[in-house]
């Protein structure tokens, strides 16, 4: 039975990570939209986001231009999120949340926290 279980597990994370890794490279999935949920984008925040000049800044550096590009619009669209694409010169975009789109981040993560 534990074994069973063990199995189910593997070929869920297993599914994940097809969906997310090309030749073991990491690539934002055409799903994107649908996937990036509210409790979603709190995680990536909260893994790979960091304060900067009263705004946000979201480590993508892994990504390609192409594909930040794509984050940033479903922030945008799903999220009604202020953000912008720097550290294109050294060909490490980066997305930076504006400070106007912080009390959203806030309002929104007391939601999803029940606070």
């Amino acid at each position: 039975m534990l074994w069973s279980l063990a199995l189910e597990l593997y070929l869920v994370f297993n599914e994940l990570y097809l969906s997310f890794y090309r030749d073991k490279v990491k690539v934002i999935t055409k799903n994107i939209f649908e996937w990036l949920t509210p409790i979603a984008l709190a995680h990536w925040i909260m893994a790979d986001g960091a304060l900067l000049n009263k705004g946000l800044v979201l480590c993508t550096d892994s990504y390609t231009l192409q594909e930040v590009v794509k984050l940033v619009n479903v922030l945008k669209i799903k999220f009604d999120i202020n953000c912008t694409i720097q550290g294109i010169k050294n060909n490490r975009p980066r997305i930076y949340v504006g400070p106007e789109s912080l009390p959203k981040l806030i309002t929104f993560s007391k939601t999803l926290l029940f606070i």
